[in-house]
């Protein structure tokens, strides 16, 4: 199924690796995140100088809490606004990429349909067949665009966001890790029990 699956998706392969691309920025994106927070803490509130690159583009070297606060607010106006545009992006790709797989693929149902002889027709009905062309064509497209991307995203976050903790604070990291275990032990247990459910539905 597999196999069949990338044949039908290879001539899309350079938009479906675009896809990644464009979905794979929201990793630093979500990394970044904190940041404005970590500025407002430490720098704001806190007191600590910035960063010589920071300060060195501040009009006259000024540094004090009002240009660490300012420099805050301007952070999260710009992560915002990227992160929007990434999410905007990446939905409009998604959408457009999604449509013309789901056309090309009742295309080829339909061609296959037309050449299935009238006895098939006669013995099956023509229900199964307009509904597998309607409807179970769009299953290629939540395969190929919501099923890998958001797996790769999700994956790459993770690891990222491991990272930039173990990077900030190991100790806090492993503490922040420990409820990993349990969580993934719960997720499969109940995942497992609903798929069972959902097969038989």
């Amino acid at each position: 199924v597999l196999r069949r699956l990338v044949r039908h998706l290879r001539p899309y392969r350079g938009l479906l690796a675009l896809v990644i691309v464009i979905d794979l920025i929201a990793i630093p994106l979500a990394l970044l995140a904190p940041l404005p927070l970590m500025v407002a803490v430490d720098h704001a509130i806190g007191g600590e100088p910035l960063p010589d690159w920071v300060a060195a583009w501040m009009p006259g070297g000024d540094a004090g809490a009002a240009t660490a606060l300012g420099l805050a607010v301007a952070l999260v106006v710009v992560i915002a606004l990227a992160t929007q545009i990434q999410r905007n992006g990446a939905w409009l790709l998604q959408a457009w990429l999604g449509e013309r797989i789901v056309l090309a693929f009742r295309a080829d149902l339909l061609a296959q349909v037309q050449r299935l002889s009238m006895t098939y027709h006669d013995q099956r009905g023509t229900a199964d067949s307009l509904y597998r062309i309607q409807y179970d064509a769009t299953s290629v497209h939540w395969v190929a665009i919501h099923g890998l991307t958001p797996l790769l995203t999700a994956a790459g976050t993770l690891v990222g966001i491991t990272a930039v903790m173990y990077a900030m604070n190991a100790s806090l990291a492993l503490v922040a890790l420990t409820v990993m275990p349990a969580l993934a032990l719960l997720t499969h247990y109940f995942g497992r029990s609903v798929r069972t459910r959902w097969h038989r539905q």
